[in-house]
């Protein structure tokens, strides 16, 4: 199987951000241990995959 070159011009990615509105935030000692300030982005990582 050949190997398609990836052209110099293209961008690698692109992404998405929607902008954060301050509010649903966790307390201080949990958005901590949370990894976040802002519930919704709050994503746990749950293993598997399948």
């Amino acid at each position: 199987m050949e190997r398609q070159q990836i052209p110099p011009s293209a961008p690698l990615a692109m992404a998405y951000v929607p902008w954060q509105e301050w509010n649903s935030l966790f307390a201080l000692d949990e958005a901590l241990r949370c990894g976040t300030l802002f519930k919704t982005l709050y994503k746990p990582f749950m293993g598997g995959g399948r």
